[in-house]
């Protein structure tokens, strides 16, 4: 009797789900609660501040430092402030962890939140007279990082996770491409346009809050595309090709040693990189290593 391996399948789509992404906004959501119940001024006592920086780091304060970073990351200034950082959040946070691995995302989050506020004192030399706070650097950074799995034509406006719970056994699992909705150029430039509102709308206040720079934005946004690059290629031990490709040749042999059949396993590589299937068999076709059992 043949094994089915419908447990596998599920089980290997299971281990892709994005926990570090949602920590991320359950953590915006906390941020979000605690703006709200202290006040403006709570946020900008306990917000990422240029001077506070400057001293703790002088008096090698780095606990308190570290802590400063990490927590003024997740607070909000408003509702809309909250809701747009959790969708950013979200939509490109939980596409590129399903495709980099939670532990390797782990470390791009690290290197996005310590690295963004960083090269945010960097670039105002450590005096500023606003307070920021959220996860506008952090996400900067994380779309840094996805843009090395480009190009693809569209992204599902509402992330990467498109499971099915289906009532009826024999009803088919919809193919990936049919849940992208819009281009993922679309998704970045309302990134930009709703960063730039909410700085102006808070940066011209005269409590002094404010919740993203420009440069700093920018230059996160070049060193996370360096580190997703070479976080693929230590996954992948491969230096050539596009990286989504290389990943999906990896994702591929690692279902295939489960004793899947071709075509399971391009069908699994696509539905845990929200990829097209049609897509992945093109990139597995040009694997001369790829051993394909009936």
């Amino acid at each position: 009797m043949t094994q089915s391996t419908t447990k596998p399948v599920d089980e290997t789509l299971a281990e892709a789900r994005p926990w570090v992404t949602i920590i991320l906004v359950l953590l915006c959501v906390w941020g979000f609660y605690a703006s709200a119940s202290h006040g403006m001024l709570w946020s900008k006592n306990h917000g990422f501040s240029l001077s506070r920086f400057v001293y703790q780091l002088d008096h090698r304060a780095y606990v308190e430092m570290l802590a400063m970073m990490f927590w003024s990351t997740f607070m909000q200034l408003n509702i809309w402030h909250f809701i747009g950082n959790t969708y950013f959040l979200w939509v490109f946070g939980s596409t590129i962890e399903t495709r980099l691995g939670t532990v390797r995302f782990l470390l791009l989050t690290l290197v996005c939140i310590f690295g963004g506020w960083y090269l945010l004192v960097q670039h105002a030399g450590g005096v500023s007279e606003h307070t920021f706070v959220g996860p506008g650097l952090l996400i900067s950074g994380i779309i840094g990082g996805y843009l090395v799995f480009f190009p693809e034509k569209k992204i599902s406006p509402g992330g990467a996770m498109r499971r099915t719970y289906r009532i009826f056994h024999d009803e088919p699992t919809p193919n990936p491409a049919e849940s992208f909705g819009v281009s993922p150029w679309l998704v970045l430039c309302a990134f930009v346009v709703f960063e730039t509102l909410i700085h102006f709308v808070f940066a011209g206040r005269s409590i002094g809050l404010d919740s993203i720079s420009l440069v700093p934005a920018l230059e996160i946004f070049g060193v996370a595309l360096i580190v997703s690059l070479l976080l693929v290629m230590s996954a992948t031990h491969a230096l050539q090709g596009h990286p989504l490709m290389l990943v999906a040749m990896t994702r591929y042999r690692q279902l295939r040693a489960l004793d899947m059949t071709h075509e399971e396993a391009i069908a699994g590589t696509a539905r845990l990189l929200s990829v097209p299937s049609e897509k992945v068999k093109e990139w597995i076709a040009k694997d001369p290593g790829v051993l394909r059992k009936s």
